[in-house]
């Protein structure tokens, strides 16, 4: 059966897996970390029946009270058939409690799928001019004009209740301002701004600018949005400590063609993958990856905010900037502190 966010417990239980309808998306954005030339591939309906009874045998030996069900892509709406088939098998299944979500670029609209889905975020980086800066159609287009009637449509559908990812990068760091308040004039009350990472065009400059544009929004919400509950994560985001990063504990990452990985940004690259749902995992690789997320950078020794950091968990996120599992980027150490300073801890930018 499915669940309501209402009634719905997240902390330490669920098993979360992760299906990627297809790896393929329709638009072409200059910040997207699974490189420009992605592959054409669809989960077709033979894979699905696989990946459903897969996830039945995984949840029937699990300790956890309850599946999270995430549809991804690419852009997952590419594949709406199978989004359905798969929330078909789920809604026949007596035994299962699961929760749905998904995340959607808003080019492709199917109500019978948004109004199924538990929770649905949608991608825009803020107004007209701003998000087309980046996220652009593979003709190089702006994709606002494509997008903008079916978010508002998706945010009619569940009542304003869905998520906003909003990247920031920093050709658009001068405008995070304007695009928070022109998010909440739409009437999101969740937004998440992503830091772009992966960009080489961060320095302390624009960093020092994100966070002046940050406090303005802190202001201006504290004076005028006293009356309505409007989460920004920058700001928002607790400051907890970060565990490990291991195989079977957190979930996994289901490719298009039934393999599987631990983390959503090597899903489909063939050279990450930890096993399939044929012949389960491959313990040899699972054990590899675990020893090595065990280990710490170790350039961060000494620094007391090691212990709440994503590059001490991430060590994938740190391969895939640096080159080097156990070097931090320094874009990422940088927007750590940021969030600390947001929190008026005496840092440095």
């Amino acid at each position: 059966m499915g669940l309501s966010k209402q009634n719905y417990v997240v902390d330490g239980e669920y098993l979360a897996f992760t299906i990627w309808t297809t790896s393929y998306c329709n638009f072409n954005c200059k910040y997207c970390y699974e490189t420009e030339n992605k592959p054409s591939n669809y989960m077709d309906r033979e894979t699905a029946d696989k990946v459903f009874a897969y996830i039945r045998r995984q949840a029937k030996n699990s300790d956890k009270k309850s599946l999270w069900i995430g549809f991804h892509g690419g852009e997952p709406m590419l594949n709406t058939g199978i989004i359905k088939y798969f929330l078909d098998m789920f809604e026949a299944d007596d035994e299962i409690t699961y929760f749905t979500s998904m995340t959607t670029n808003g080019s492709v609209m199917d109500e019978d799928i948004i109004n199924r889905i538990s929770e649905v975020s949608v991608s825009l980086d803020g107004a007209k001019e701003s998000h087309n800066k980046n996220r652009i159609t593979r003709n190089g287009e702006g994709t606002y004009d494509l997008i903008i009637g079916n978010i508002k449509k998706i945010m009619e559908i569940k009542n304003n209740d869905i998520r906003l990812r909003m990247v920031v990068t920093p050709d658009n760091t001068e405008d995070f301002f304007d695009n928070v308040m022109y998010a909440a004039s739409l009437g999101f009350t969740m937004i998440v701004p992503c830091i772009d990472f992966f960009n080489k065009d961060w320095n302390d400059e624009k960093f020092r600018l994100l966070y002046d544009e940050a406090i303005r929004i802190k202001e201006y919400r504290q004076e005028n949005w006293s009356d309505k509950n409007i989460r920004i994560a920058i700001i928002d985001d607790q400051v907890k400590r970060m565990g490990d990063c291991e195989i079977g504990i957190d979930g996994f990452q289901i490719g298009v063609d039934g393999s599987l990985y631990h983390c959503m940004y090597t899903a489909n690259d063939p050279s990450y993958s930890i096993g399939n749902i044929f012949d389960g995992i491959d313990e040899s690789i699972a054990e590899e990856v675990n020893c090595l997320n065990r280990k710490k950078p170790e350039e961060c020794n000494g620094c007391t905010y090691q212990p709440y950091c994503i590059t001490q968990r991430c060590l994938i996120l740190n391969k895939l900037t640096t080159g080097n599992y156990y070097e931090p980027s320094p874009v990422i150490c940088k927007y750590e502190w940021l969030k600390l300073k947001l929190k008026g801890v005496n840092v440095r930018l």
